[in-house]
């Protein structure tokens, strides 16, 4: 894209590990920036005049090791700030054709951010075999001029999963 100006981008962090009690604090902060992708700038539901967004984000958490190193827990708090977030709707400031077709279009919200808490549960079901790993997310997300929530970012998120690595080089 040649009309998208370029943008710089940055990030420090820091941990300290306590080794006799088996806990890492750690913290970032940070920028990132996305320019507009070529499918949301022309195609069917694309704009041709979509800013990049871009974003500073901070987050502090600790990890801790249990049952002597069989099982980890991490905790994680992070805020985010966003400018000309790229999203997506159906409304009235789409073209005729965009709102009147239900196809929507892409547009950049001015200023919305995101906060919440991450936390992280592994535990080793037999060593160097099977691993359960765990994880949740707890996330506001919401336009700062609307405070509305944000579409497709969930409040909660969960996983679990099984890891096996029972076959050298292979993790399942």
């Amino acid at each position: 894209h040649t009309e998208i100006s370029d943008f710089a981008t940055w990030r420090t962090t820091a941990a300290y590990l306590l080794p006799e009690s088996g806990t890492k604090l750690r913290s970032s902060l940070g920028t990132g920036a996305k320019s507009p992708s070529l499918y949301q700038r022309f195609s069917e539901s694309g704009s041709n005049n979509l800013e990049s967004e871009k974003n500073i984000g901070v987050d502090v958490g600790f990890d801790q090791d249990l049952f002597n190193k069989q099982a980890s827990l991490g905790v994680t708090l992070f805020n985010q700030h966003y400018s000309n977030l790229i999203d997506w709707h159906n409304d009235q400031s789409c073209t005729p054709y965009q709102y009147n077709n239900l196809i929507g279009c892409y547009y950049n919200i001015n200023r919305m951010h995101s906060y919440g808490l991450e936390q992280t549960f592994d535990i080793v079901l037999r060593p160097d075999v099977l691993k359960l790993k765990s994880s949740y997310t707890f996330q506001i997300a919401q336009d700062d001029k609307t405070h509305l929530a944000l579409l497709r970012r969930p409040q909660h998120q969960g996983m679990v999963s099984l890891v096996y690595t029972g076959i050298e080089r292979v993790e399942i």
